[in-house]
């Protein structure tokens, strides 16, 4: 459960339109308002009212869920809360809705499922790269447990880059997870926030700068801004960037973008 004074980003649709409006609050669900002024909202619902990509009736749409979820006497907005899918199509796309909703409630059963996937395609792409002894290319089950967290911790991180650019990771619904391919541009900005996360990442874990790697005493000559990397290193976090959707397939979810022109239905 979220308490936010703050909203992250607004969708873009037919109309700009923010949930969380103290005054939209105020009028519809009071009591969700605590006496700091937080508003009371788990985060998958936030979530999807801030991710859909558009309300069909702009701000109208928006107070619509709001007066249809049932949220009498209730201090959060939780999922149970919402209206039914057929009320929600109404107002906006339900299915993009829904899953935006229920996304972390399914990823963290996949959690693991993830982490492997993503260090079994570190293997397959630095097999040329690294020896075979080095200590990141053991397999899975025989993998330092530092390493393994953070593959898993890159899992973690999927969501938050695909936002950045305008796609969200959903649960796929139909047969299979539908195609996508990252714009270099994409791939750059997502690499870049990639390499940030493994430093800060590492930096908690002990590392420190040196010129010379050594995996054993925790020394490593990339932490240095994404900037400052020769090319070939910058590929090692383009690879990962690249493979998000081929990874998430494995756990059934999907790269689906979110953002729309201005206007668009």
């Amino acid at each position: 459960m979220l308490r936010s004074a703050i909203p992250p980003p607004l969708p873009i649709g037919r109309d700009r339109v923010d949930p969380t409006q103290p005054q939209l609050i105020e009028r519809k669900a009071p009591q969700l308002i605590d006496s700091q002024g937080h508003v009371g909202i788990d985060d998958g619902v936030l979530r999807g009212l801030l991710r859909v990509p558009f309300y069909t009736h702009g701000a109208r749409s928006m107070e619509a869920i709001v007066d249809m979820s049932m949220l009498a006497a209730q201090t959060c907005w939780e999922p149970d809360a919402l209206p039914p899918a057929g009320q929600l199509a109404l107002h906006v796309d339900a299915d993009v809705f829904l899953r935006l909703v229920l996304r972390d409630v399914l990823l963290g059963a996949s959690r693991e499922a993830l982490g492997q996937a993503i260090h079994a395609r570190f293997l397959v792409d630095q097999k040329d790269r690294k020896p075979p002894g080095d200590l990141a290319m053991q397999g899975w089950d025989t993998l330092r447990e530092d390493f393994r967290e953070s593959n898993r911790a890159q899992a973690d991180d999927i969501a938050a880059k695909l936002h950045a650019v305008g796609y969200a990771m959903l649960p796929v619904t139909g047969q299979g997870p539908a195609p996508v391919t990252f714009t270099t541009a994409e791939v750059e900005t997502m690499a870049e926030l990639e390499h940030a996360r493994w430093m800060a990442e590492r930096r908690l874990a002990g590392w420190v700068y040196d010129p010379v790697i050594d995996k054993e005493h925790k020394r490593t000559p990339y932490l240095v801004p994404y900037d400052e990397l020769p090319q070939d290193v910058k590929e090692w976090d383009r690879e990962p960037v690249r493979a998000i959707p081929d990874v998430l397939a494995l756990a059934r979810f999907e790269v689906h973008r979110l953002l729309r022109e201005q206007g668009a239905r």
